[in-house]
């Protein structure tokens, strides 16, 4: 009962927007803060831990995240969505900030999201350099599973071959 009365309480002041209310509760993570995100995508995955995650700049108002390397053993700079649940990620804010996801210029080629199973939704999201010799240039989806977009922007993303 408790988290039903906050969550709507924060949704009536703003906070979380209210599309994305559910009976999960939230976790909060650092824009930039990458080994805390692939955590939270690991723990949702594994269904111990929420599956709403929210994106809150970091203490100096950096909303970027920049990838460097892909997971350990993957293709992705994240880890593969292979849930039957939905994994929701947000800006923690309602007035309008994107947060951008960006390959370092450096890397070698690798994806952000690789969505297997279940379903990802992601909002207000920059999506930026990801490329892969494959399917999926910055998001492959496979199978069954879904992805939700809502005022995402894709730029300079691609894949070759296959």
């Amino acid at each position: 009962m408790k988290r039903l009365i906050v969550g709507s309480l924060l949704t009536l002041v703003g906070l979380f927007p209210a599309h994305a209310q559910n009976e999960d509760l939230s976790v909060l993570v650092d824009a930039g803060d990458n080994m805390a995100l692939i955590t939270a995508i690991q723990n949702a995955n594994a269904g111990a831990g929420p599956s709403l995650i929210f994106i809150r700049p970091s203490a100096s108002g950096d909303l970027t995240f920049t990838f460097s390397m892909p997971v350990e053993g993957g293709e992705s700079a994240l880890p593969a969505v292979n849930t039957n649940r939905r994994i929701s990620i947000f800006p923690f804010d309602s007035q309008g900030a994107r947060i951008s996801f960006v390959r370092d210029s450096n890397a070698s080629q690798f994806r952000l999201f690789d969505v297997q199973d279940g379903e990802l939704e992601i909002e207000r999201f920059n999506i930026e350099s990801f490329s892969i010799d494959g399917d999926g240039g910055a998001v492959a989806v496979s199978g069954d599973a879904r992805l939700t977009l809502r005022s995402t922007s894709f730029r300079n993303n691609f894949a070759s071959g296959a």
